[in-house]
């Protein structure tokens, strides 16, 4: 069973999980208006921190300004009080840190007063400097899988703690919404001009937000009532569209499902579902058919954005933190901003708070890539109540290799020189003419995966039982570039189309979509391509996710255009 042991919020709401959750008890919100610009004549909302909050922290931790990025002082500060708390030593191997984040260093593409070399812009690097200043040496995961990475983190730590290698996890999640993010969202026109209003009828639009959090498992064999576990959880794709849900729920319908039918009694213990509820048009229509779907529709449904914002890579950490507090202040909290229901399966959602004995609840995100999670975590357990993890071997069926000089397929050289992956596309794939609009991260996976399915014989899986998982170095570092430049032209715009592919995942959402792949589709960030942790990360899959069948899966990294490394399996049950 996986234990939390201790927790920490940073936000403009407060410092610490107490005071956090005193503010949206009280029913405060740290959005604020920001006046209107060129870039946003309409004006918007938004929690962000102010110049000079974490300063004094900041100092207290010595991380000075030239030696550490905004990113990695907030992932440090929010860790090191949990750590603390838990009691914990986060230099023994036993203790492994996994981090959330969208966008990590990307402040440095348009902010690098401090002279950070190149290196530190990608997210691995950054990873490495955090667990660095705690002296961990184990080598630290990156979950970037868009705005589910905080409870794909969770999940992570779930699958590796039960898996035995390490006792401890530390789970950070985090991210800075600067120029960049600010720029992508309103290219978008994702932002509301107003506070945001989950679920209502005058929804327009989300409020973006800034926070740290930092939650801590710890394996233990039996569960004791009143403290919290993490039990199931299930990463599962729309197959859709890689900026749009599903608009029957799809992913969200089938892992809510997913962990329901692992949990037993629990289910019927639940006090509330945490939905994503960013108050966009889709978001909250497709979480209403998830939710109904799933036979959750008469359940009270709860989204924290109204208090918060949507933090991104935090979101599901700290939403994850305040459900806890909640539960055992046996309150649901209020949905701030509802007022009407406006969407098509009416839930049970208030703006008030209301009183609750349950002491289970259920957690569901989903971001662009089609990606949805979904996680039960409760109180009120004794025992074990998860099942053994599934032991069933898996082999490896087909191997393909890819550089700018050549490509090798289970052995063989298939091709080399130059434009080699148009080249690839044009002889042995075609007819899918998507490919020229992806950005160079997803038409090089996109290219290795239909190598390997043509060599397997697509003819013979079912896709609802398919998947990928992915991993790299700088998560999507060339599309970043690219975006950015778009800002920095005379009219400041973004292009939407680079904007979308910033985000690592939307390659394992291209193969999802092409596909028709239902199952897990989750991207790693991790230092280099250590065979031996990514295939360890792959087992942990197979074994906690018992419907999974085979997965594309590998290296996949393309830092600059036309410098690119592929090294991708597809790896099956036997």
């Amino acid at each position: 069973m996986i234990e939390k042991l201790s927790d920490y919020i940073l936000s403009p709401l407060g410092v610490g999980t107490e005071a956090n959750y005193k503010a949206v008890k009280e029913g405060r919100s740290a959005l604020r208006a920001y006046p209107p610009t060129e870039l946003i004549p309409q004006g918007w909302y938004a929690s962000l921190f102010k110049e000079g909050d974490l300063s004094g922290i900041y100092s207290s931790l010595d991380l000075k300004e030239d030696q550490w990025t905004e990113f990695e002082k907030r992932c440090i500060s929010c860790a090191e009080p949990a750590i603390r708390d838990a009691g914990i030593d986060p230099k023994s191997e036993r203790v492994i840190f996994i981090i959330s984040s969208t966008k990590g260093n990307t402040e440095l593409l348009y902010d690098n007063r401090w002279g950070f070399p190149p290196e530190r812009e990608y997210l691995a690097e950054a990873a490495q400097k955090v667990v660095g200043w705690f002296g961990n040496p184990n080598t630290p995961i990156v979950v970037s899988n868009a705005c589910i990475s905080g409870l794909c983190a969770q999940i992570a730590a779930q699958r590796a703690l039960e898996s035995r290698r390490y006792d401890t996890a530390v789970v950070i999640g985090a991210d800075v919404v600067g120029r960049f993010i600010i720029s992508g969202f309103q290219c978008l026109r994702a932002l509301s001009p107003e506070l945001c209003r989950p679920f209502d009828e005058k929804r327009c639009g989300l409020n973006l937000g800034e926070a740290a959090a930092c939650i801590i498992y710890g394996y233990t064999p039996e569960a004791v009532p009143g403290k919290w576990y993490a039990l199931k959880g299930s990463i599962t794709n729309d197959a859709n569209h890689i900026s749009g849900p599903s608009r029957t729920g799809e992913g969200g319908y089938r892992a809510l499902s997913s962990v329901l039918s692992s949990c037993g009694e629990v289910a019927g213990d639940l006090s509330f579902v945490n939905v994503h509820g960013t108050a966009t048009v889709y978001n909250d229509e497709m979480e209403s058919f998830a939710v109904t779907r799933a036979g959750l529709e008469n359940l009270p449904v709860v989204s924290l954005k109204g208090y918060f914002g949507h933090t991104l890579g935090a979101a599901g950490v700290l939403e994850t933190i305040i459900a806890m507090a909640a539960v055992e202040d046996g309150m649901v909290p209020g949905t701030r901003g509802f007022e009407t229901m406006g969407v098509s399966n009416p839930l049970k959602v208030s703006s008030n708070a209301l009183p609750s004995e349950k002491q289970s609840f259920a957690k569901l995100l989903s971001g662009f890539g089609g990606c949805n999670a979904s996680m039960i975590f409760s109180r009120n357990v004794s025992g074990n109540l998860l099942p053994q993890m599934d032991k069933t071997p898996i082999k490896e069926l087909h191997h393909v290799e890819i550089t700018p000089d050549k490509a090798v397929l289970d052995g063989e050289e298939i091709s080399s020189g130059e434009n080699i992956l148009e080249r690839l596309y044009r002889e042995r794939i075609g007819s899918y003419p998507k490919f020229f609009k992806m950005d160079p991260l997803a038409r090089l996976g996109f290219v290795a995966s239909e190598l390997l399915l043509k060599a397997e014989g697509k003819e013979v899986y079912d896709t609802s039982s398919r998947g990928s998982i992915l991993f790299n170095r700088s998560a999507s570092l060339a599309d970043d570039t690219r975006f950015q430049e778009s800002i920095d032209a005379p009219d400041h715009m973004g292009r939407p189309s680079f904007f979308v592919y910033t985000l690592p995942n939307i390659v394992t959402g291209e193969i999802a979509i092409r596909n028709k792949y239902f199952g897990e589709s989750s991207f790693y960030v991790i230092p280099d391509d250590d065979k031996d942790l990514m295939e360890r990360i792959v087992s942990d899959a197979f074994s906690q996710e018992e419907t999974l069948q085979a997965l594309v899966c590998g290296w996949c990294e393309c830092p600059v255009e036309g410098e690119f490394s592929a090294k991708m399996s597809i790896f099956a049950r036997i």
